[in-house]
């Protein structure tokens, strides 16, 4: 639907870029639908909120699309939208992950794979260029090997699931957020101390909800 509804002014990367965030989210969001409660209260809420946020990502999509060609007012909102929907995919992709309670090496295979396609989209939306800079690349890179290694710690933690997707979820608004405010040059002193507290205090709770006397 998306690729229909921009094929006109899709270019180069920009059938990447503009058209893997609809299409991860559509994935992960109809993948997770399976894992909530048979009930229509829990169902129908869900995909009212995927219509609302496939919407919302189409319309960034548009946004960026423009915005590579000429200077738009909407872009910062676009980005602001875009990096929510992120945050939001990110989590319910890693709740599927550490549900199927795989090994390690899978747990960390797939958070790799799925973290670099999601910086990789999300920090380009920061440049918007024509082709993938080399920056752009191995910043994703690193964030997904962040991700990855962190995702492989957290499969040998007794925690509850849920705790290691919100720490897993945190890091990621973390090392993304940081990047992106790298890129954009506005990357302060007091930025990269917020996040670094937020990523303390994440570490901590996690810390304290460790129960070594039984399963997860």
């Amino acid at each position: 639907m998306a690729a229909y509804g921009l094929r006109d002014d899709l270019n180069g990367i920009e059938w990447f870029t503009l058209l893997s965030l609809p299409t991860v989210l559509s994935i992960t969001f109809s993948t997770f639908y399976f894992f909530l409660p048979v009930r229509w209260l829990t169902r129908i809420p869900f995909l009212v909120f995927y219509g609302i946020s496939i919407y919302a990502v189409l319309l960034t999509e548009n946004i960026y699309n423009v915005a590579a060609n000429r200077t738009i007012a909407l872009l910062r909102a676009a980005h602001t939208i875009g990096f929510i929907v992120s945050l939001i995919v990110f989590f319910l992709f890693a709740t599927i992950i550490y549900y199927l309670r795989m090994p390690f090496y899978q747990n960390a295979i797939l958070m790799l794979i799925f973290t670099f396609i999601l910086s990789l989209q999300l920090f380009w939306s920061v440049i918007l260029s024509q082709k993938f800079e080399q920056g752009i690349i191995k910043y994703s890179i690193i964030c997904a090997f962040i991700i990855s290694e962190f995702s492989i710690i957290f499969s040998f933690i007794p925690v509850s699931t849920t705790l290691i997707c919100i720490a897993l979820t945190t890091i990621f608004y973390c090392f993304s957020g940081i990047t992106q405010q790298f890129l954009m040059e506005k990357l302060y002193k007091k930025t990269v101390n917020e996040f670094y507290l937020l990523f303390i205090f994440v570490i901590i709770i996690l810390s304290l909800g460790i129960s070594w006397r039984g399963g997860i």
